[in-house]
């Protein structure tokens, strides 16, 4: 990683599968915590870190409910419109891994408040 102007740039590229293209709808998505998903496995603490983070960027629970909930989720998934869901260890790890979204590590800088992550020159908090 590297800085410019004080902030963490993060260089994302997704090559589509046959095309060998960067597809910049998938990253632009990702980067504004949209159709991603989130593997917390029961960590309370990490779930309402993220959950804050995407609170703050604009994502909410159904009606949108802007508090934290179920801290003891194995994971959480936002789709299109910003909406949080999540899943419990009865649904487990096979459902996570066959869910469409893009997977974002927990860890990733995205979820730093001090972060802006700049994608072909547009910044996206």
């Amino acid at each position: 990683m590297t800085t410019e102007n004080g902030y963490a740039v993060v260089a994302v590229k997704i090559a589509e599968a046959n095309m060998g293209q960067t597809n910049l709808s998938v990253i632009k998505n990702m980067t504004k915590l949209r159709n991603i998903k989130i593997w917390v496995g029961n960590n309370p603490d990490l779930c309402k870190k993220i959950q804050r983070h995407l609170f703050k960027n604009g994502c909410s629970w159904a009606g949108r409910v802007k508090g934290c909930q179920f801290e003891h989720s194995y994971a959480l998934y936002i789709d299109d419109a910003g909406y949080i869901t999540y899943t419990t260890k009865q649904t487990g790890r096979k459902y996570f891994n066959e869910h469409q979204n893009i997977e974002i590590n927990p860890h990733n800088s995205l979820f730093d408040d001090e972060t802006v992550v700049i994608v072909n020159g547009t910044a996206y908090v």
